[in-house]
């Protein structure tokens, strides 16, 4: 069987294991900026363009304003009527560079959001689609939720760092270059002594920038580690609660939390120090400048430029040029900052993107034969999986399968059966030998093509949101309906599609949570034989089914299997019994082969004493539906009435608790805000306001030197000139040194503030999901995508909205109260004149924030049902890649994304007019003020010192208006988003783990009662699933549910388990009602052991020690012993210590079922629910865990969902279900009895298959 020699793996390995080729989503380097606009087309290069012209001339206004400043002081300190002329000429070019601002302003920044906007779509667009064309090997080292995200945060990065900031940047910057220039052309002298700071100011700005990037990765690293998180524990939602694991969920969440909260404090503090320096650095050469001025016109120094001796004009027009160029410089950092964030993200993105994976579905080469016969061969295969290369799989393994036949797998878990199917599949390429398919190996062959003529059906079967239609027709595209009926016909699945309220339009829910296990997998089945493969794969494909569907089903995939090349992987005897060839396999060796017959005349073979073991356990199903089969808000053979009714039923009540719920929200949501930054108000709110009130009240002192300053020039007596300037620049350094810590204490109190909200709102928005109850997750908008996109992005708004926002708006509330009262001391009627704009100021402010908020959440929403598609294909990438869906996934995504390019326009256009118009109303502003200040010095007593002391006044309150109105975006965005989260924190489940109250009787004996029970799922409310059951379980007793698919069985355990209440009727425990019971202390009595498990990307023992908090190490170990799965585990390199993978990817189905059962095992539950426990298992290892569960089953109540005879014929009663309703009740020896009853019929069909 294995006489090949292993050959030596190549230096290149092909499943990407190599450090070079192997992306790490956390690298700290970054791309370079222009590569952040990668995805702009010709349109966008347009807008961008014309964006960049608008920023450049919006950044050339107040350059300009120097030179027209220059001859208002010149003019305006002359002759009273003459100076009064001057000035109301010079007032006119403000006027008309205000509507040159407008214009441009608008254009500038709605053409660069809207190429944001359209660059941003492209990029999650290619982003999502590098994702799924990656191999198999890279997902298996990467968590779901990271790559979830993600896709939304990093994304949303690169998006905001080519939009609004890139707007701000030129603008600052073409300020900076301008202003400077200018200055130098008129006065070069003065110019060089002002920019002597310079090299400070840029080491200050580089210093800051650099750590902050370094900080910001760190911080996003830990963020995507919290993601992965939530993304996990809400998709295993049920297994968290039916283990009371929410608190232990949350302190994960939470330790990721902190992690970036550490990383947070750390880049306000050098945020802080970098804007202090910037900041001082930029006043300091006030002093410096204007002394050096003095001097020139003091010591009657010719301007080269002019030929003239340095007037007072000359003077500031350098001044203020080179003053507007430094202090523009420092207002590029928040824009810097944004580019190095956006630039790591990039750099996360494209490393993906551009990552050309090992084994490629795009990649168009590769042979494309005509026809295929079927020919399968393993040939030498050596294989060690890429996330655990010390436990390789096989050494030498080979296997042939000949065309038309039908191939079976059997052998114990882990012993390499399920991925043989990977390696056919092409998942992995062996490190040695190889994987021929007639006689070509499959690398040789093109992926897409391979894929599409082999078809596969899994035992975990994993459906899509979308409707089951849809998901059939990922077997085949372009599949008519016809077609669809027809497959589904072969699988028995079109009578219980048919009795769904949207019959084939039903929606199947996450990961198909809206169907049955049964039901699901006869989907799947449905998807395979609608792609009329060429090779079949079978990998458990009927252990969903009750025993009548599996003998339907059975014969449909018979027919189906006529002419094709059948691999079957199996437990069952009656999936087998008829294959053309039996493969035994035994860690990674196949020690026996032949077909049933020869196999079993072997009177010591290993296949001999497996079909003696399996008939002892009695081997086949006894009806009833697998351990997911009822979690899920619909049952199919329920007669319901029309989709559209239903919905619209659902909707409406869902539609009327939200109303609720959001005006409860949005009731004082910042003061609720403030009150969660309670801890932080003292010291850091009160030194926080201080730095903010001095920030503040620098700028009104800064105006009253520079109009004494600017009267000093006019100072014919030139000593008296310098002694007074001298004093006036003392003033300034003082100014300086008060920036630095003004800044210091603001930006950093602020930013702790703000961080320590940020976490707080994550951390209450993710207890609060936690605290939901099961039915909350059954609707579509709290889809785990939907969910960790929310948990990831809102708070981020609201970080945004608050933290040093808050600073800010006390720092303009401070210049503006300050500068008002200056400026009304000094000329009220000049006040009032120029107060006239500040309504204009108010609406484009206002405006702006109501047109982004609202398209905001628009965009929102469709970013989340986007990334809701992209997280449920990620999380079943095996299903997608098997299918070669990935472009009917990417096309999902994108009718998500499209779903609202509307509010996109909207959003741009808004941002723009409202900006353009911000600007429009500064120079206003300055138009106003010196047009009435030229009336009020010809008219009243008006000195153009008292115009330029209004002036300078209403100036700084006007940037402080400017300044609250350049927050607007980021409010904007925030408030929805802050109004989310409290309506999710605000919402208090039916169902509430957190509520202390209840009874917790001080002993439990067992007896459980479901009494005139009538029930639907709160998702599907008209599709009734009881309607006034009766249960009775005693104490102690052992009983089992069987039926049908869809006949309500594990609803009765989500209901004992209160994952759902009852509509009507009780539910009863030892005579109590059990919602008048503790719900922590309920669920610490009930065992819960489903067929689909759930593990933790935690290490085994974790996994198992989740059963109960507080086990010692021998308690665990004795689980897993009696589990059987101790050997196993011991074999494995790490042991104990071995990390399961993200939802147990690194164990085989088997292995992950005995670490569940050896979960409920070390909580020792007084009751047992065991919901298709042992169906993962091969007979063997059944047999022993049998053993074992009886052992754990005595003197406890167990309720079991069941297929199989082993589970049950034990059991001191079987309840026979259909429909909702019980038919007969009994022992199996007294059911048996009556040939025409429903148990007799499910034996019946159970012994011929």
């Amino acid at each position: 069987m294995q006489s090949n020699k292993v050959k030596p793996a190549s230096s290149e390995d092909q499943n990407g294991r190599s450090p070079s080729n192997e992306v790490d989503l956390a690298k700290q380097e970054k791309t370079s900026f222009f590569a952040l606009f990668r995805y702009a087309d010709a349109l966008d290069d347009f807008l961008i363009f014309i964006s960049l012209i608008g920023s450049v001339a919006t950044g050339a206004a107040l350059p300009a304003f120097t030179l027209f400043f220059k001859d208002l002081i010149n003019g305006g300190f002359g002759a009273s009527s003459l100076s009064a002329s001057e000035v109301n000429k010079t007032a006119l070019f403000f006027l008309w560079i205000s509507l040159g601002l407008l214009v441009c302003g608008s254009i500038s920044n709605g053409a660069m959001l809207l190429a944001a906007a359209n660059q941003g779509s492209r990029l999650r667009r290619q982003y999502v689609k590098a994702i799924l064309r990656q191999n198999i090997a890279w997902f298996d080292t990467q968590k779901t939720g990271e790559i979830t995200t993600s896709i939304e945060r990093d994304c949303s990065n690169v998006q905001g760092a080519i939009g609004e900031k890139a707007v701000l940047f030129v603008h600052n910057l073409s300020t900076f270059v301008i202003g400077i220039a200018l200055g130098f052309w008129q006065g070069w002298e003065m110019a060089l002594v002002i920019c002597a700071c310079l090299p400070l100011l840029a080491g200050a700005g580089a210093w800051m920038a650099k750590n902050l990037a370094d900080l910001a990765t760190k911080g996003e690293r830990a963020y995507r580690s919290a993601g992965a998180v939530a993304e996990q524990a809400i998709t295993g939602i049920r297994t968290v609660a039916s283990l009371r694991g929410e608190q232990r969920e949350n302190q994960r969440y939470c330790s990721n939390l902190d992690e970036a909260l550490d990383m947070g404090i750390k880049k306000a503090r050098t945020n802080a120090l970098g804007m202090g320096i910037v900041m001082s650095t930029t006043i300091f050469p006030y002093a410096l400048g204007l002394w050096f001025g003095s001097w020139l016109i003091a010591h009657g120094v010719t301007n080269s430029r002019t030929g003239f001796l340095y007037s007072a004009g000359d003077i500031m027009l350098v001044f203020f040029s080179i003053v507007m160029g430094g202090f523009s410089l420092g207002q590029v950092g928040p824009c810097v900052q944004a580019f190095m964030k956006g630039q790591a993200s990039a750099k996360r993105i494209f490393d993906i993107i551009d990552r050309k994976p090992p084994i490629d579905i795009e990649d168009p080469s590769g042979e494309k034969p005509a026809s295929v016969k079927g020919d399968i061969c393993l040939k030498g295969i050596a294989f060690t999986y890429p996330a655990r290369q010390d436990a390789p799989i096989f050494t030498n393994l080979d296997l042939n399968i000949a065309a038309g036949q039908t191939a079976a797998l059997v052998g114990a878990s882990g012993s390499g059966k399920s991925t043989v199917i990977q390696l056919l599949l092409r998942f992995y390429d062996p490190d040695a030998g190889q994987v021929m398919l007639d006689g070509r190996d499959l690398r040789t062959l093109n992926v897409k093509w391979l894929r599409e003529h082999l078809s596969i059906v899994s035992q975990e079967p994993i459906l899509f949101a979308v409707s089951i239609a849809e998901n059939i027709k990922y077997g085949k595209p372009d599949a008519s309906m016809d077609e669809i009926e027809k497959a589904s016909v072969a699988s028995n699945a079109h009578m219980f599609i048919s009795g769904l309220p949207g019959k084939y339009d039903t929606l199947c829910g996450e990961r198909g949570t809206q169907l049955s296990g049964g039901q699901k997998q006869r989907i799947a089945i449905a998807r395979a034989i609608i792609s009329n493969p060429k090779v079949l794969l079978l990998d458990e494909a009927t252990s969903a089914l009750d025993s009548e569907s599996e003998k339907l089903v059975q014969g449909a995939l018979d027919n189906l299997m006529d002419g094709r090349t059948v691999v079957v992987v199996a437990h069952r005897l009656s999936t087998i019994r008829n294959a053309d060839k039996i493969c035994v396999f035994q860690t990674g060796t196949i020690v026996e082969e032949g077909t049933h017959e020869e196999l079993y005349a072997k009177q010591d073979g290993f296949y001999r004493e497996l079909v003696s073991k399996q008939m002892m356990a009695g081997e086949a199903a006894v009806g009833g539906t697998p351990a997911t089969t009822e979690e899920k808000p619909t049952q199919a053979s329920q007669p319901v009435q029309d989709t559209v009714s239903a919905t619209k039923s659902t909707t409406d009540v869902v539609l009327k608790e939200v109303s609720e719920e959001e005006k409860k929200a949005e009731k004082g949501y910042l003061s609720r805000a403030f009150k969660l930054n309670s801890p932080e108000f003292f010291p850091w709110a009160l030194t926080g306001s201080i730095g903010a009130c001095l920030n503040g009240a620098l700028f009104p002192v800064l105006a009253l030197l520079l109009t004494e300053m600017l009267a000093g020039y006019s100072i014919v007596c030139f000593n008296l000139m310098e002694t007074k300037i001298v004093k006036y620049c003392y003033g300034f350094v003082g100014l300086a040194v008060a920036a630095f810590v003004a800044n210091f204490l603001q930006l950093f109190s602020f930013g702790i503030m703000g961080e320590h909200l940020t976490q707080r709102l994550r951390k209450l928005s993710f207890a609060s999901v936690l605290r939901q109850d099961v039915g909350f997750f059954d609707y579509t908008e709290n889809a785990s995508g939907s969910l960790t996109t929310k948990l990831a992005k809102d708070a981020s708004l609201v970080e945004n909205a608050v933290g040093t926002t808050i600073g800010l708006m006390i720092q303009n509330i401070v210049i503006m109260a300050i500068s008002l009262t200056i400026a009304f001391i000094r000329g009220w009627m000049l006040t009032l004149i120029c107060f006239s704009t500040f309504p204009l100021m108010v609406i484009a402010n206002m405006l702006q924030m109501q047109f982004i908020a609202g398209s905001g959440g628009d965009l929102s929403k469709a970013y989340q049902r986007a990334t809701a598609v992209a997280s449920e294909a990620v999380a079943g990438l095996r299903t997608v890649a098997a299918f070669s869906a990935e472009e009917k996934v990417e096309d999902l995504y994108h009718s998500a994304l499209d779903s609202d390019t509307g509010g996109q326009r909207k959003t741009a256009l808004a941002a723009g007019v409202g900006q353009g118009f911000s600007l429009f109303t500064m120079f206003f502003l300055y138009y106003c003020g010196f047009a009435g200040g030229a009336y009020l010095m010809n008219h009243y007593d008006y000195t153009f010192k008292d115009v330029l002391q209004v002036f300078f006044s209403v100036t700084f309150m006007g940037m402080a208006a400017g300044m609250a109105g350049s927050l607007a975006p980021d409010i904007a965005k925030g408030k929805p988003a802050l109004i989310a989260i409290f309506k999710l924190i605000d919402r208090v489940p039916k169902i509430d783990i957190q509520d202390e109250g209840g009874e917790r009787p001080a002993s439990v004996k067992g007896d459980i009662e479901l009494r005139n029970v009538h029930f639907a799922y709160p998702a599907r409310p008209e599709a009734q699933i009881f309607s006034g059951l009766n249960l009775t379980i005693n104490a102690g007793q052992t009983v089992a549910l069987v039926g049908s698919s869809g006949s309500g069985k594990s609803t009765i355990i989500s209901l004992i388990e209160r994952f759902y209440e009852p509509d009507q009727g009780q539910v009863l425990l030892d005579g109590k009602d059990i919602k008048t019971l503790n719900l922590s202390w309920l669920r610490s009595h009930l065992g819960l052991v489903s067929q689909e498990p759930v593990l933790f990307a935690t290490s085994i023992y974790e996994n198992i020690l989740y059963g109960r908090e507080d086990a010692r190490k021998e308690e665990v170990y004795e689980a897993a012993k009696r589990a059987n799965a101790y050997d196993f585990i011991m074999n494995l390199p790490g042991n104990f210590e071995t990390e399961c993978g993200e939802r147990g990817t690194q164990l085989s189905g088997g292995q992950k079922q005995r670490i569940a059962i050896a979960r409920a095992m070390v909580s020792n539950p007084n009751i047992l629910l065991l919901d298709e426990a042992t169906s993962a298992l091969d007979s063997q290892s059944e047999k022993i865990v049998q053993k074992a569960l009886e052992n754990l089953m005595v003197g406890r109540t167990v309720v079991v969902v069941a297929h199989r005879l082993s589970t049950i014929q034990n059991a001191d009663n079987i309840v026979v279900f259909s429909k909702g309703s019980v038919m007969e009740q009994g022992r199996h020896s007294e059911l048996i009895k009556n040939p025409a009853g429903p148990y007799s019929k499910l034996i019946a069909h159970q012994m011929q298959a």
